[in-house]
């Protein structure tokens, strides 16, 4: 247990050094120099709007990268002291879907959900409703074009744990050429969809920080599911 603790620790302190040594050097470097550039260039000139351009741009890359450092020190910070609270699953999943109703509708997506509504679990509310967030929102932004985004949430209880599935149809994942690197900080394996690849590293975090684990089937064209293991967390 120690060296595994250890080992996530030191796993940790590497992508964090990543962040400093490239996504947050980058915009530094950009707004210093900017800055000086600014202080020396003409107002009101073409060169002077096109350097207050970037500056803003660099300025809010810089935000980003401390938003992803805040959230995932928040993880790491309460993941020894999550607190189990009562959760009803099915609530949590249609707020999500809920908060994602425009993005859903403006795909036409569909949704099949075969959990109890009455259904509880031990875990901590704030956790589950993100990592569902993120997993909607990855189906969302990865689905196929070449067939309407469908999307199945399921439960499956067995006698010593439970199994959430989340399934789409979307584009799916190479699991080959991903590999270990799939649930790491800032990796993408799809260059023509937005993203900041922090999304699947939230989720893998949260869920562990509850005690949980996760699988990821795939196959590229053939759409994804994540199956999330809870321990005998059903109350």
């Amino acid at each position: 247990m120690l060296a595994k603790d250890l080992f996530a620790h030191n796993r940790d302190l590497e992508q964090f050094a990543y962040i400093v040594s490239h996504n947050l050097r980058t915009p530094v470097a950009n707004i210093l120099g900017l800055g000086s550039l600014l202080s020396t260039t003409e107002r009101h000139t073409q060169q002077f709007e096109k350097a207050l351009s970037l500056l803003n741009v660099s300025t809010l890359q810089l935000d980003a990268v401390i938003k992803d450092l805040n959230n995932i020190l928040s993880v790491r910070n309460h993941a020894l002291s999550v607190t189990d609270e009562t959760v009803l699953l099915s609530q949590v999943i249609y707020e999500v879907i809920e908060s994602l109703r425009d993005r859903l509708d403006s795909c036409h997506a569909s949704i099949t959900i075969a959990v109890q509504e009455n259904l509880k679990i031990k875990a901590t509310k704030p956790y589950v409703y993100s990592i569902f967030y993120n997993l909607l929102s990855n189906s969302i932004k990865y689905r196929s074009s070449d067939r309407p985004l469908h999307i199945s949430i399921s439960l499956e209880e067995r006698e010593e744990y439970s199994i959430i599935r989340f399934a789409d149809n979307g584009i799916g994942i190479d699991l080959h050429k991903a590999g270990q690197k799939l649930f790491m900080l800032y990796k993408r394996f799809h260059s023509h969809v937005e993203g900041r690849g922090i999304g699947l590293y939230m989720v893998k975090n949260q869920a562990e920080a509850m005690g949980w684990s996760i699988k990821v089937n795939s196959n590229p064209g053939q759409g994804t599911e994540f199956q999330l293991f809870l321990n005998a967390h059903t109350a």
